[in-house]
Parts: structure tokens; sequence; C-alpha cells
């Protein structure tokens, strides 16, 4: 039998991700169909990055590769805040 271990994102991702809800719910009044065509819109930038993140934790990657996606999340974290 074998289990596969996800891995946990990092707290401060899952935080800015979750004040990213409350934002878009807040900016358009909680204006239900607003709201979840908002978080559509912006939902593949979140999963992207998790991605990423997850795929830099998973392990060796040639350098390349990993240079690569340390340069993409570290733009996309500036840009987060």
């Amino acid at each position: 039998m074998s289990t596969t271990i996800q891995s946990r994102l990092p707290a401060t991702f899952t935080s800015l991700y979750r004040l990213f809800l409350r934002i878009c719910s807040a900016s358009v009044l909680h204006h239900k169909p607003a709201t979840r065509n908002l978080r559509q819109l912006w939902r593949p930038t979140f999963t992207t990055a998790a991605k990423v993140t997850r795929e830099l934790q998973a392990g060796p990657q040639d350098a390349n590769t990993r240079k690569l996606k340390e340069d993409w999340l570290t733009a996309w974290e500036q840009r987060s805040k």
C-alpha cells in the first residue's frame, strides 16, 4: 500500500490567498456573482504559483530549471506585495 504525501504550501502563501479571497468579496461589496467572477479570473495565477512552489519543494532539478522557477516565484511574490 503506497501513500503519497502532499507537500504543504508555506503559511505565507496560504495566508496571502485567504486575504485575497476576502479582498475579492469586499471589493464588490459582497455581491456573490461579482465575487465569483473575480476569483475565477485570479485563481489560475495562484494555482500556477502553488504548482511552482511545490515543484521547488519537491527536490532536485537541473540548475537552469530551478533558477527559472525561483526567479518566476520571486517576481510573483514581489508583485503580490
